[in-house]
Formats: structure tokens, sequence, C-alpha cells
């Protein structure tokens, strides 16, 4: 077992601290792209349309769909427990994602979404006029549940729409790694770039 893995499964609880399921843990996450859908207010049914990367809830992407091209696009990517908990199973309503010692100066989320879903940003949901837009490049010190993240040292892998795995520095140029997260906006990505 890794390092900081803990016990090989998740606990889920409520926000009140009620136990909702116990669930293998996942060290990998999909990829919703820039935007984070699941803090809209009010919530979303459908993250269509809003959502601008391949994985996401209901999504039905189409290898024609992701225009970007599949060798420049994020699909999975590395998400390791020390940071937060994760499964692969699938969302559980109601159920937090908390980030864990010593990362927990960020707050818990009670966002199902979360258990198998990050984004990169910038984010145009949810967020606050006259504050910069915020992007999460693997390994982020901001140690947000939402973003990629692995206990290696120098950032994370990833696997790519076209079925290759890379490994990506956490110094990548910030608006590289936000256009490899997105599919279809036009910001394509040159493979020496990352």
């Amino acid at each position: 077992m890794a390092k900081g893995a803990g016990k090989p499964f998740e606990v889920l609880n409520t926000p009140g601290g009620t136990s909702v399921a116990t669930f293998g843990r996942s060290c990998y996450v999909a990829n919703a792209g820039q935007n984070e859908p699941w803090i809209a207010d009010p919530p979303y049914e459908s993250y269509e349309g809003i959502a601008d990367g391949p994985l996401y809830r209901n999504s039905c992407t189409k290898f024609g769909s992701v225009t970007d091209g599949l060798s420049n696009t994020v699909f999975v990517g590395e998400h390791h427990p020390i940071l937060s908990n994760k499964t692969w199973v699938g969302v559980v309503p109601g159920a937090l994602t908390c980030p864990k010692p010593p990362f927990d100066f960020n707050p818990c989320e009670p966002l199902g979404a979360l258990m198998v879903n990050v984004h990169s940003g910038p984010c145009h949901v949810g967020h606050v006029p006259g504050e910069p837009p915020v992007i999460h490049p693997p390994n982020s010190p901001a140690c947000a549940v939402c973003q990629m993240y692995a206990e290696h040292p120098g950032g994370c892998n990833v696997l790519l729409g076209d079925g290759s795995v890379h490994f990506i520095s956490e110094t990548i140029n910030q608006l590289t790694w936000a256009a490899m997260s997105s599919m279809a906006k036009g910001d394509f990505v040159d493979e020496d770039q990352f």
C-alpha cells in the first residue's frame, strides 16, 4: 500500500457525520474540464453545455467531439488518497469529500461529483467578480479536493484521449494545463508544451 494511503477503503459520511457507504479507494479521477459545474446555484440537472471536459455526469463524449485533439486532451489523472477521499464507483449523493491532514486547511465539500471528478480552472461558474480566476495545475499547493494530485514529487500522470499516458509537471504553464483540460475550445496544445 502506498505511503499515506491508510486503509484501502473509504467510509463516506454526510455533513452530519452519518456513514452512508463504504467503497474501495481510487487513486484516479475523471476530468470535467476547466469549469466546475457542480457548484452552480441552483444545481444543474445536467452538466451538458457547462462542463467543457470529456468526463462528467451523464456525459456522452464521442471522439469526434474532442476537436482540440485526443492527443492534447486529459481524460483521467492521478488523485492520491493522501489529499482526499475518492472512489471509482460513482457519485454518492450527500457524501462529503474531505481533505486529509495536513491538507485540511480547506473545508470538506458536500458535493457527490467530487468523488470522481476534478477540474483545472479557470472556472466561470461561481467565479467572484474582481478576483483573479484560479487554475489548479497538478500538485497545486492549494490542495483542493477538485484538482489532480499525486504523492510523488514533480507532477502527476494523466491519460490522454488517444490512450497515451504522460507525466505532467506541476510547473506546467497554467494556461497550457487549462487548455489540455478542455476538449473543444480551440485552445490547441503542442506536445512539446507538456
